[in-house]
């Protein structure tokens, strides 16, 4: 049976919220036996509520897992990977401006800050290689053309990274 909402005059429904309260503003005061009373039925009940979303969980992952292709990269780690590229071209051209043909030690250290990044986003993009040509092997031939084509721009990331090394003086 549905519940309904039914007509209870303002003050019947005031009187009933003050009894419910035990005296009006007065916090209801717990036993210890109710208080462990509460807690048992706590303990049974939570596994069974977690257990309930919990699968809901995975059969709506379980769903969607047919919609997600293994080749495409996680978002996060392409953009991480843009970032990255912006912040090696934001440093090389500080380099440039400042340092290029100067020796001091600020120099060598902003010089050796900008390889190793270089060499940490090359090292994230030889990554995206090695993951799309295992995924290359087990995919739809239909899927293949796509993935190559993934590769070769990660290819030429790599060529750029070169340059971009050979731009700080270090080959």
């Amino acid at each position: 049976m549905k519940h309904t909402q039914r007509n209870i005059p303002k003050e019947a429904s005031k009187a009933a919220s003050l009894l419910g309260k035990r005296g009006a503003g007065v916090a209801k005061t717990l036993t210890e036996q109710e208080r462990e009373r509460r807690r048992e039925h706590m303990r049974k009940v939570q596994p069974k509520r977690w257990a309930k979303h919990t699968a809901k969980l995975i059969a709506a992952a379980l769903l969607l897992l047919p919609f997600v292709h293994a080749y495409a990269m996680p978002e996060s780690v392409l953009r991480a990977q843009a970032h990255q590229r912006v912040d090696i071209e934001f440093d090389i051209s500080n380099y440039v401006e400042g340092c290029k043909g100067n020796s001091s030690r600020e120099c060598k250290e902003e010089r050796e800050k900008v390889i190793t990044s270089i060499a940490a986003y090359v090292t994230s993009i030889a990554d995206n290689i090695v993951f799309c040509k295992r995924y290359a092997e087990k995919a739809d031939p239909s899927e293949r053309p796509d993935i190559e084509k993934s590769i070769k721009d990660y290819e030429k990331d790599i060529a750029w990274a070169k340059e971009q090394l050979k731009a700080v003086g270090n080959e």
